[in-house]
């Protein structure tokens, strides 16, 4: 059963690992190799995923995420980015066969 929910820590590898999958294939064909895992390394790593996970505020509303069972299948992270407008920053499934 798909579940949605607020992430909690023990989710961050799940998230990193979502993340770094979908950016790989979304930008692989468009951006150089080098330029996508410094992209990767910066945005979906442990410590900082982790730090989003247990610092939110207006402007970084969390991540939230997509699980079948305890496996993440899905992350999603946005805010507020003014005081009546907010915006999906990062939004990746599973990609199949992965």
């Amino acid at each position: 059963m798909l579940t949605i929910q607020l992430a909690e820590p023990k989710h961050a590898h799940g998230i990193v690992s979502v993340c770094s999958k979908a950016y790989r294939a979304t930008y692989g064909d468009l951006c150089d190799h080098n330029y996508i895992e410094r992209t990767i390394q910066t945005f979906y790593n442990m410590e900082r995923v982790l730090n989003e996970i247990n610092e939110t505020s207006d402007e970084w509303g969390g991540w939230i995420i997509a699980c079948e069972g305890e496996v993440v299948v899905g992350a999603i992270g946005g805010g507020m980015t003014s005081a009546e407008v907010g915006e999906v920053f990062v939004l990746y499934p599973t990609l199949k066969g992965q």
